[in-house]
C-alpha cells in the first residue's frame, strides 16, 4: 500500500463538522477557472470515478490539512459535486452536425438532481408541430452498475397546457463512457400547433431515472427516484426566425403504395422532410426502410433518411433528415441551398425481393423550389 493510500484512508474515515466552514458562493469566472482546471488534470491522469460526495470531501480536507481554508479551497469542493453543470453541449453538437451553435433555440442550461444522478437540459427548438430538445444524465455510479434508460415518467407543457407524450421518441448516446455521462435527444410531437401568444413558456418535468446493470438478467424494475422540472420561456418571434417552411404537397404511387410528400423544414440545427399516408396497403406492412436521395443545384449529393415515424390507427406520418456524413453538403449549407431534385427509395423485407436488400427507387423524381 503507497503512502497515497494510507492518506485517502484516513482522510475517509474522519468525522468532519461542516457546519465550522462559512460557504462562499463562487461567480461563474471562478466556477470556470477551477473546471478547467479539472478538465486539463482529468485528460492527463483519467482516473477511474469515485463517489462523488467523497471526491469533494477529499479535496477539501487536502486543502484544510495544507492549512488553507482560503476561497480555492470552497472553490474546489463546489465543484466537485457537479461536473454537467459546466458543460456546455449545443442541439447541434448532439445531433452530430458540424456548426456547433444552435441559432434561435431556446437555452435552458439548467442542471437538478435526481436521486444522486445530475440532469442537465441544453436546447429546445420549436416547430409548428413537434419540438426538439436535448440533455446531459450524469448518472453517480460507473457505467458497469449503472447503465442509463431512461426516465419513467415525463410531462411536458407549453403554455401551461400538457403535451401528450404517448409518442415522443428518444435517442441517445455515450458523451463520457469514463464518466458516465449520457446525451438524449427527444422529439416530441404536437397534437395541435404552437399557440398564437407573444410568449412562449415550456416546462419540462422528469421523474424517476430507469437504469440496468450490464450482463445482469433481472425482471426487477431498477429505479433512481426522484423528480426534477426545468422551466424557460422565450418568444414566438425567436423560436421561429430561423425556420423555413415549403409546401411540396406531391403524391407518389407504385405498385400498391401511396405516400404524399407534404412539406419540408428547414433549420440551421434541424432539417426534415415529412411524408404522410392513409393507404391501407402501406397501414399493413410491418416493416419498410426507407430514404430520399438527390442532388441540389450544384450537383451536390443529398441523402436524407427516416428518423421518425408516428402512427395511428387511421395514418402514418414519416420523418427523413438530412444525413451529413453521407451528403455533399451540410445542414448549414442546406440553408443556402436554391433547390433540391430528389427521389424517394424503398425495400421491404430482403425476401420480399428475391432476397436482396437494395433499395428501389419509389414513384417518379421531385423538385423542392427552395430560396427563389
Amino acid at each position: 500500500m503507497t503512502k497515497e493510500d494510507n492518506i485517502f484512508r484516513m482522510l475517509n474515515d474522519m468525522e468532519i463538522d461542516h457546519t465550522e466552514y462559512e460557504e462562499t458562493e463562487l461567480s461563474d469566472e471562478e466556477k470556470d477557472k477551477v473546471f478547467e482546471t479539472f478538465k486539463s488534470e482529468k485528460t492527463l491522469s483519467k482516473p477511474k470515478r469515485q463517489n462523488k460526495t467523497w471526491i469533494a470531501v477529499a479535496a477539501a480536507v487536502l486543502l484544510l490539512i495544507a492549512g488553507s481554508q482560503t476561497s480555492v479551497g470552497q472553490q474546489v469542493q463546489a465543484t466537485a459535486v457537479s461536473i454537467i453543470e459546466n458543460i456546455r453541449y449545443s442541439l447541434n453538437s448532439a445531433l452530430g452536425n458540424t456548426n456547433t451553435e444552435t441559432p434561435g433555440a431556446l437555452s435552458f442550461n439548467q442542471t437538478a438532481y435526481i436521486g444522486n444522478a445530475e440532469v442537465s437540459i441544453q436546447d429546445l427548438v420549436a416547430f409548428d408541430h413537434r419540438i426538439v430538445f436535448n440533455l446531459l444524465v450524469d448518472m453517480d455510479a460507473p457505467v458497469q452498475d449503472e447503465h442509463f434508460k431512461g426516465f419513467e415518467e415525463l410531462e411536458i407543457q407549453i403554455n401551461g397546457k400538457t403535451l401528450n407524450t404517448d409518442l415522443v421518441t428518444s435517442w441517445g448516446i455515450a458523451y463520457d463512457k469514463e464518466e458516465n455521462i449520457n446525451s438524449v435527444v427527444y422529439t416530441v410531437p404536437l397534437d395541435e400547433e404552437l399557440s398564437e401568444e407573444d410568449m412562449v413558456s415550456v416546462a419540462i418535468h422528469f421523474e424517476n431515472i430507469r437504469y440496468y446493470r450490464p450482463g445482469e438478467t433481472s425482471e426487477e424494475q431498477l429505479l433512481i427516484e426522484g423528480a426534477a422540472t426545468f422551466s424557460a420561456e422565450t418568444t414566438r418571434e425567436e423560436l421561429n426566425k430561423y425556420t423555413d417552411i415549403y409546401n411540396i404537397q406531391t403524391t407518389i404511387a407504385q405498385d400498391d403504395y401511396e405516400y404524399t410528400i407534404e412539406k419540408m423544414y428547414i433549420n440551421p440545427v434541424l432539417n426534415f422532410i415529412e411524408i404522410f399516408s392513409d393507404d391501407e396497403d402501406v397501414m399493413s406492412v410491418d416493416f419498410q426502410m426507407m430514404e430520399i436521395r438527390g442532388t441540389d443545384e450544384k450537383g451536390r449529393n443529398v441523402l436524407f433518411e427516416a428518423t421518425n415515424r408516428m402512427e395511428s390507427d387511421d395514418y402514418r406520418k414519416y420523418s427523413f433528415s438530412l444525413t451529413d456524413e453521407m451528403s455533399e453538403i451540410t445542414t448549414q449549407e442546406l440553408v443556402d441551398a436554391e433547390y433540391l431534385d430528389l427521389q424517394f427509395y424503398l425495400f421491404d423485407w430482403p425476401e420480399k425481393q428475391g432476397g436482396t436488400a437494395e433499395f428501389e427507387p419509389f414513384g417518379q423524381p421531385f423538385k423542392v423550389e427552395l430560396n427563389n
